[in-house]
C-alpha cells in the first residue's frame, strides 16, 4: 500500500500567505488599477482591525452596571448580601410599620438592695419600737424603719414605672420602609433603648422633684420629730413649736430654711429632747461623748426622705457592721450582706434613684424577628464590571457593520482621490513637455491650459 506523501509545511504556508497578500475587496471597481485595488484593500483592513481593538479596548475598561433582582430573599441571603453589596442593596418591607415587642424585651436587674431582705416588711416590722420618737435625733435607731420603709417604697414604685414604660415602648411602632442591615438595625434599637432608659430616668427625677418641693414647702411636721418638734405643757393650751437643726461642716443648717440638712447617724446613749426651749443644734461635740457607734455612710436629718437618699449602703455590704448594729437593733439579725453590684458602695441612694436602682436594662435585640415582620418580596442590588469580554464582543458585533461600510468607501473614496490626483499631474506634465517646443508663442497660452485642467481635477 503506498503512502500519502505529507503535505509541504513551508509550501502550505507560502500559499497562505500569497492568498492573504492578494486579497481584492475592490476588484468590482475598474476605475482602479489591480496594484491599486490591493493597496486599498490592506489600507481597509488595516484601518479596520484597527478600529476593531480600540473600540475592544474601550469597552472591555467601560464600567458596566449590572442590576440583579432576588425574589423572597431569606435572612442568610439578605445578611450575605448586605456585606457584598452595601452600597446598593435594597429590600423593601411589606410591613413598613413594625411593633418594637417584634423584635426587642427586656431582662431587667435591680441593685440587691431592692431584692434583699432589707425590704421585706417583716424586717421593717422588727425596727419600729413604742415611743420611737423618744431617740435622739441623731440615733439610727429613730430612722432606721423609715429609711428601708422608703426603699422598699421606692423600689416598689421604680419597679412598676419601669413595667409601665416599657409595656408602652414595646406597644409602639418602629417605620421602616425597607429592611435594614444588621449592623444599622442594631445601632438603631441602641439609640431607641439609650432614648428609652434617658426618658425614663428624667421623668422620675421630674416626679420625685416635684413631690418633694410639695413636701419641703407644706413644712410637713414629721411624726419622728426630728425637723420640728413641739411641748405641750400638761392642764394647759399653751405648746412650743421648736425648728431642728443640725451641725453641717462647721455651719447651722435649719430645717426651716433647707430641706437637706443631715448629719453622720450613730447610737447614742441619750434619749429625749434637751434645752427645748431654745433651738438646738443637734450634732454639736458635746454629743460626742454620748456617741456608742458610728455607723459609715448612714444619714440622718430634718426628714427620713432627704437623708436616706444622702446616705450610701455601705454599712450593708459589711457583715461586720450589720453585727455591730445587731447590739442595739435586734431585727438586723434577719438580714444578711448584700450582694455585689455595679454600683460601688459608696454610691448614695440618691444617685442609685436616679439610675432607677437599675443594674442592667438587658435589652433582648431579635434580629431574626425584626427581619420576619419585615418580610422584603425581594431584593435589588447593582455592582460595577470593568472587564466584561461578553459585553464587548457584543458591542464590537454591533459596531462591525457600520464601521466595515464607512472604513470601505472612505478607503475607496481616498483611492479614486489619489488616483485623479496623480491623472492630474500626468497631464500636467505631458502639457509642460509640449509647451517647450514653441515656449515663446505659447507660454501664456499652456500656463492657463494648466491651471485650468489642475482646477477640473481638483473639483472633480
Amino acid at each position: 500500500m503506498e503512502e500519502t506523501p505529507a503535505p509541504d509545511q513551508p509550501n502550505e504556508r507560502k500559499r497562505l500567505y500569497f492568498l492573504l497578500i492578494n486579497i481584492n475587496l475592490f476588484d468590482n471597481n475598474e476605475e482602479l488599477s489591480l496594484e491599486e485595488q490591493l493597496r486599498g484593500t490592506k489600507i481597509f483592513l488595516s484601518l479596520l482591525i484597527i478600529s476593531l481593538s480600540i473600540a475592544v479596548f474601550f469597552t472591555s475598561f467601560n464600567v458596566h452596571t449590572n442590576t440583579v433582582i432576588i425574589q423572597s430573599p431569606n435572612e442568610h441571603n439578605f445578611e450575605k448580601l448586605s456585606i457584598q453589596y452595601s452600597t446598593t442593596l435594597s429590600c423593601p418591607c411589606t410591613r413598613n410599620a413594625i411593633r418594637h415587642d417584634q423584635f426587642l424585651s427586656f431582662n431587667i436587674s435591680y441593685h440587691p438592695i431592692c431584692t434583699s431582705q432589707f425590704v421585706n416588711q417583716t424586717f421593717i416590722s422588727s425596727l419600729m419600737e413604742f415611743n420611737m420618737s423618744n431617740y435622739y435625733p441623731l440615733d439610727y435607731r429613730i430612722m432606721a424603719a423609715s429609711h428601708f420603709q422608703i426603699i422598699a417604697l421606692l423600689c416598689r414604685t421604680i419597679k412598676q414605672m419601669v413595667s409601665d414604660v416599657l409595656e408602652e415602648f414595646t406597644t409602639t411602632y418602629m417605620i421602616t420602609n425597607k429592611a435594614l442591615f444588621h449592623n444599622i438595625f442594631n445601632v438603631q434599637v441602641a439609640a431607641l433603648v439609650e432614648q428609652l432608659k434617658t426618658t425614663t430616668m428624667a421623668n422620675i427625677k421630674h416626679i420625685n422633684d416635684f413631690l418633694w418641693f410639695n413636701i419641703f414647702q407644706n413644712r410637713l411636721v414629721s411624726g419622728l420629730r426630728t425637723n420640728y418638734y413641739i411641748q405641750t405643757i400638761p392642764g394647759s393650751t399653751t405648746s412650743f413649736y421648736y425648728i431642728s437643726g443640725y451641725a453641717n461642716w462647721n455651719n447651722t443648717c435649719n430645717c426651716a430654711l433647707n430641706d437637706n440638712c443631715v448629719h453622720q447617724a450613730g447610737i447614742y446613749n441619750l434619749t429625749g429632747r434637751r434645752n427645748l426651749h431654745t433651738p438646738y443644734i443637734f450634732g454639736n461635740l458635746t454629743d460626742v461623748r454620748y456617741l456608742l457607734l458610728t455607723i459609715p455612710g448612714v444619714m440622718v436629718g430634718c426628714l427620713p426622705y432627704n437623708s436616706i437618699l444622702a446616705s450610701t449602703l455601705e454599712c450593708f455590704y459589711n457583715q461586720s457592721c450589720i453585727e455591730q448594729i445587731q447590739l442595739f437593733l435586734r431585727g438586723f439579725s434577719l438580714v444578711k450582706t448584700l450582694s455585689s453590684s455595679r454600683f460601688e458602695h459608696n454610691t448614695t441612694v440618691s444617685d442609685l434613684l436616679d439610675q432607677l436602682f437599675i443594674e442592667l436594662w438587658n435589652p433582648i435585640i431579635n434580629f431574626t424577628g425584626y427581619f420576619h415582620m419585615c418580610s422584603p418580596l425581594s431584593c435589588t442590588y447593582s455592582y460595577d464590571r470593568r472587564f466584561n469580554l461578553f459585553y464587548a464582543i457584543i458591542t464590537t458585533i454591533s459596531l462591525f457593520g457600520g464601521l466595515k461600510t464607512i472604513l470601505y468607501f472612505s478607503t475607496l473614496a481616498l483611492l479614486i482621490l489619489i488616483q485623479r490626483i496623480r491623472n492630474c499631474k500626468n497631464v500636467r506634465n505631458t502639457n509642460d513637455e509640449t509647451s517647450t517646443i514653441d515656449q515663446t508663442h505659447n507660454i501664456n497660452r499652456s500656463e492657463l491650459l494648466t491651471i485650468c485642467l489642475t482646477s477640473l481635477c481638483l473639483v472633480l
